[in-house]
């Protein structure tokens, strides 16, 4: 499978949205994931896809050892 560009990867991010809320996504790097400012959850990338499952997601900001 061919990797994605990045203008193509930064496209289908502006498409995401909070599962919850529906609300806007702001990517961040340490760790990889979106959070969403207004539910304050944390969606981890893992294996180079977001995981936007709401049981899955961890609240924002992240304490402790979680990745």
């Amino acid at each position: 499978m061919a990797s994605m560009s990045s203008s193509q990867s930064q496209s289908l991010e502006a498409l995401l949205a909070c599962p919850k809320c529906k609300g806007s996504l702001k990517r961040e790097d340490k760790p990889s994931g979106f959070v969403c400012a207004g539910c304050k959850l944390f969606f981890a990338i893992e294996d180079d896809l977001p995981n936007m499952l709401l049981d899955e997601a961890k609240p924002w900001p992240l304490t402790g050892s979680a990745s």
